[in-house]
């Protein structure tokens, strides 16, 4: 019995993770289109106390001069999407005035 919550314990924690995930795609999605619509500039700003895939390292620490231009340049990449940490990125789209 205990063997058998403890496995349904770990995949409710690998679910939650991966939904907060997909949450946290869609907040950065939302942000740029938000920009885009308002004719902004987005800034991919990395949390710096946090460890950085590669993806995240190449192309965060960046203004763009708009949503759609950032994912022409980053091939669709966007913070918690398509990126190599996946769910676990902790990277936003900030609006830049």
């Amino acid at each position: 019995v205990r063997a058998a919550l403890q496995a349904q314990a770990g995949l409710m924690r690998s679910r939650v993770t991966q939904y907060s995930g997909t949450w946290w795609a869609l907040m950065n999605y939302a942000i740029g289109t938000r920009a885009e619509n308002l004719g902004k500039r987005i800034r991919w700003t990395r949390d710096p106390q946090a460890q950085h895939c590669p993806d995240c390292l190449q192309w965060g620490e960046r203004v763009y001069e708009s949503f759609a231009a950032m994912m022409d340049i980053t091939g669709g990449l966007s913070p918690a999407d398509g990126v190599q940490c996946r769910y676990n990125c902790r990277c936003v789209l900030e609006i830049v005035d």
